[in-house]
């Protein structure tokens, strides 16, 4: 399998499947550090972080994806992300990797798939139904809604209570308020 050695990083290798192997070296305070494997974490939006040490022995943090690109690729142009051909920010593998604008990364159409069918969408905050609130919630009709579905629940709805539920402001809720007609 194919390695690079890291630009700014020279006792670090990188594989073509994304792998980072530490090489055996002397570090910046003369301790003896033999080859291992660095791993990863996963951060909160699902990509993986490493973090390196320099010759000097700073610390800093890397997005896996971009350093796989970089090091087999050359520098990422301004303007552009990497994007996951699969859909999965796990796999930081080359021939997954590939160069896209931002709209093009948001429209890969194995993210969007995958982004569909995840647990996010059909359980807990983020069902589907709250989503398609989401989407509304701005609009009068749905605001209007909104109110209708809180009065067959509790027959008497303040102005307050509809500004809670439809996230809209206090003129906004009285005037749809007055719009509808008495029930």
């Amino acid at each position: 399998m194919e390695f690079r050695i890291l630009k700014n990083y020279p006792h670090y290798r990188i594989y073509e499947d994304g792998t980072v192997v530490r090489m055996e070296h002397k570090s910046a305070k003369g301790s003896s550090l033999s080859e291992k494997e660095i791993k990863g974490h996963m951060e909160r939006n699902k990509y993986l972080i490493l973090i390196l040490h320099d010759k000097n022995g700073n610390r800093k943090r890397f997005y896996l994806h971009r350093l796989v690109y970089e090091a087999f690729f050359g520098k990422i142009p301004e303007g552009f992300e990497i994007d996951h051909i699969n859909g999965k920010r796990e796999d930081c593998s080359v021939q997954n990797l590939r160069l896209a604008t931002h709209k093009g990364n948001c429209n890969n159409p194995e993210s969007i798939r995958n982004y569909r069918v995840s647990n996010s969408l059909e359980s807990g905050k983020y069902n589907r139904e709250r989503m398609y609130e989401g989407l509304f919630k701005t609009t009068d009709d749905m605001i209007g809604q909104t109110y209708l579905r809180l009065l067959n629940e509790r027959g008497d709805v303040s102005i307050k209570e509809l500004m809670d539920a439809a996230h809209c402001g206090y003129p906004r809720a009285k005037r749809i308020i007055s719009e509808l007609p008495n029930i």
